[in-house]
C-alpha cells in the first residue's frame, strides 16, 4: 500500500471572516487540483516507484504547506 501526505495550509488559521472565506476557497481549489491530478494518473501502466513519485509530485503542487 502506498500513502501520500498532501499537506495544505490550515484555513482555520485565517483571521477574520473574509480571510477565512478566502482560505477555505483556496484549500478547496488545491484539493480539487490534487484530486484531478490523481485521477488522471495511468495507474494500470505505472509501477510502484513511478506511482510514489507521482504522488509526491502532486503533494508539491500549489498550496503545499
Amino acid at each position: 500500500m502506498l500513502r501520500a501526505h498532501w499537506g495544505l495550509t490550515a484555513p482555520a488559521d485565517a483571521v477574520g471572516e473574509a480571510a477565512e472565506d478566502a482560505a477555505f476557497e483556496d484549500t478547496w481549489r488545491w484539493l480539487t487540483m490534487r484530486a484531478q491530478a490523481l485521477l488522471a494518473l495511468p495507474f494500470e501502466t505505472m509501477g510502484r516507484e513511478e506511482l510514489a513519485a507521482a504522488l509526491a509530485e502532486i503533494g508539491r503542487m500549489e498550496g503545499a504547506a
